[in-house]
């Protein structure tokens, strides 16, 4: 039930026809109509639930969303409009600058119940993602310290939003910063101690769409366990994840594969994430048990704050660009990219030496085929070091050519000098002592290397598996010999139509990994007929 007021402009067409028709059928009000002491201008939005007008306060000269109930949903859904009146005071209680005011409300002559609150003129977080992708470390975590700087307040005066989701997360500029988080729709939220109301009573039933957003929303909001701040960290957790990969964090074809996910599925975190700082702030934030997360948004906040985007940023380059530089003293360095998923395309920095993450298996989901849109941009200055290390190396090689071959040029002439300085009347007297060169060595054999036998499965059956960019098995499940070793190497599992997994692995003994895939599925259809996916009245 967002406000679903973003980026309109004051005048001019917002809404379908259909939209428009349903206004005037449910007998909403006209431009022009006042209610309250708000001139209405033009409709923002509608959905399965309600309407957004944007209007005018005169004696403020300021505009204004105006947020007012269907008729036609209050009747159909049970307990609607006990959930608005939630919000109404939910809202007069919340003064955080990340959370939209409210104004004013009341109900019409006619029985319409409304409110009215900022007007944010911006884009919802939810389309920022669909249409940029993944964003970079440093922006991701400015939007999402905002977020959970509003939560903390309301945390503190002991308020769970329960509707966490990028729909319900405006972004709008404010001076030079272009992404002010606005906090929408507390109408499912709820104060700890209070009842339940009947219309959060039937996740999937008809009423499904009236409680919560099924891909946010943590184990116990479904289980019906207790709630609390925690229960909003997870989905903050969620969208953060989102931010970051792209990709959401709970995946599924219907609603019924991301509940069962929901419950029992650990998040996927990307290789590069799990290894970096913020990993083990991840999985806390999106621990199933409640009792293992942050327990509000303040201390997820703070955790989250102490983070240096931009190592979280080398991090993710030295993942893109997993380089290998093999060098010998006739040849310049050759540089091949580990991950099959990101094929050669250009050159890179070697990545920095770092430890494994202590978990031996660590999963990750990566696009399908294709590199992520957020994938290594390989900077001049990348470019430049890495050839300044290769022009350096090659300069060190050519040295050593050239004063080797001085070496023997100066052996060789001793013994020539020296053969013909001798008496040649007396050679039997005099012996002239040859300097030999110095025996050629053999260097010692090299260790036979070690193998150990990794057992591969995945779900669905049928992957291909490569071991640091080398097919080790057409198909799962399958038995290989892999080298043996003590450091991480980066298993991938690919299946046509479906989304690739990596898994991290340290080959020091025998062992087994195996990996779900999940198919490539079209964006989630709204879960009430007739709802507006990109509007939240």
């Amino acid at each position: 039930m967002g406000d679903g007021h973003g980026d309109f402009p004051e005048s001019g067409p917002t809404i379908d026809a259909s939209a428009a028709a349903q206004l005037s059928d449910e007998g909403l009000p006209t431009p022009g109509t006042m209610i309250g002491e708000f001139r209405i201008i033009k409709p923002l939005g509608v959905g399965g639930c309600g309407a957004v007008f944007s209007a005018y306060q005169q004696r403020l000269d300021r505009s204004v969303a105006v947020k007012v109930l269907l008729p036609s949903a209050v009747e159909r859904i049970e307990g609607l409009g006990q959930r608005f009146l939630r919000e109404i005071n939910l809202a007069k209680r919340l003064e955080h600058p990340n959370i939209v005011r409210l104004y004013d409300f009341g109900e019409t002559e006619t029985g319409l119940i409304w409110m009215a609150m900022e007007l944010v003129r911006g884009p919802e977080f939810a389309h920022v993602l669909s249409s940029e992708g993944a964003l970079s470390p440093a922006r991701a975590q400015h939007i999402i310290l905002q977020t959970l700087s509003a939560l903390a307040e309301a945390h503190e005066m002991s308020i769970v939003h329960r509707d966490l989701k990028p729909g319900n997360i405006m972004l709008t500029a404010k001076g030079a910063d272009s992404d002010v988080v606005k906090l929408l729709d507390f109408g499912v939220g709820k104060a700890l101690g209070e009842h339940e109301d009947s219309a959060i009573q039937d996740l999937t039933g008809a009423h499904g769409d009236s409680f919560g957003t099924p891909r946010y929303m943590a184990p116990e909001l479904l289980m019906k366990d207790e709630i609390g701040p925690h229960s909003d960290v997870y989905a903050v957790g969620l969208i953060l994840y989102e931010a970051l990969t792209g990709l959401p964090a709970v995946a599924g074809e219907t609603i019924y594969e991301i509940l069962a996910r929901q419950l029992s599925t650990p998040l996927d975190l990307p290789a590069w994430l799990a290894n970096s700082p913020l990993g083990p702030v991840l999985m806390k934030a999106t621990a199933k048990d409640g009792s293992q997360r942050y327990p509000t948004a303040l201390e997820f906040h703070a955790a989250l704050r102490d983070i240096d985007p931009a190592l979280i940023e080398r991090y993710k380059k030295m993942s893109l660009a997993d380089v290998r530089i093999q060098t010998n003293l006739e040849e310049d360095a050759t540089i091949t990219f580990d991950n099959p998923l990101y094929p050669s395309h250009g050159t890179a920095q070697p990545p920095p030496q770092f430890r494994p993450s202590s978990a031996p298996v660590v999963d990750s989901f990566v696009a399908p085929s294709q590199p992520i849109s957020s994938g290594y941009d390989y900077q001049a200055d990348d470019e430049y070091d890495l050839k300044q290390m290769l022009t350096t190396r090659k300069a060190a090689n050519q040295r050593m050519i050239i004063f080797g071959g001085v070496g023997v040029f100066i052996v060789l002439m001793v013994v020539f000098w020296v053969a013909l300085s001798g008496n040649e009347e007396e050679p039997k007297e005099k012996e002239t002592k040859v300097v030999a060169p110095p025996p050629e060595t053999t260097p010692p054999p090299s260790e036979p290397t070690s193998f150990v036998t990794w057992t591969f499965g995945s779900q669905p059956e049928g992957a291909k598996v490569q071991v640091n960019g080398r097919q080790v098995c057409a198909q799962t499940p399958c038995t290989a010999d892999i080298a043996q070793k003590a450091r991480q190497v980066t298993v991938y599992f690919t299946l046509e139509g479906h989304l690739s997994v990596s898994k991290a692995i340290i080959p020091e003994a025998d062992g087994d990994v195996s990996a779900v895939l999940q198919p490539i599925s079209e964006p989630e259809k709204p879960l009430v007929p007739g709802a507006d996916a990109g509007s939240k009245p």
